[in-house]
């Protein structure tokens, strides 16, 4: 398995063998890589609900989207791998 960085994927070899002579020259030695996949993401994100005044039940009606109940707020923060 390699993680390639670069190009935000892992790639799978048959042997260290195979990946060293597809890693000399990719384009001509691509059939030695079984197969490859996207890696996960190294940022989270997280997303906190922002209720001044408590989390209570809230009517709108239909089309009144100048009421302040009809907005919802939030927070984010994004963290990389480390924190």
């Amino acid at each position: 398995m390699y993680e390639d960085t670069s190009n935000n994927k892992y790639r799978m070899f048959s042997s260290r063998y195979a990946w060293e002579l597809w890693n000399e020259n990719p384009m001509d030695n691509a059939d030695l890589e079984l197969f490859n996949f996207v890696r996960p993401s190294d940022y989270k994100l997280e997303l906190t609900p922002v209720e001044p005044g408590g989390f209570n039940n809230q009517y709108i009606r239909y089309g009144d989207s100048n009421s302040s109940s009809a907005r919802i707020s939030f927070h984010w923060s994004i963290y990389n791998d480390e924190g």
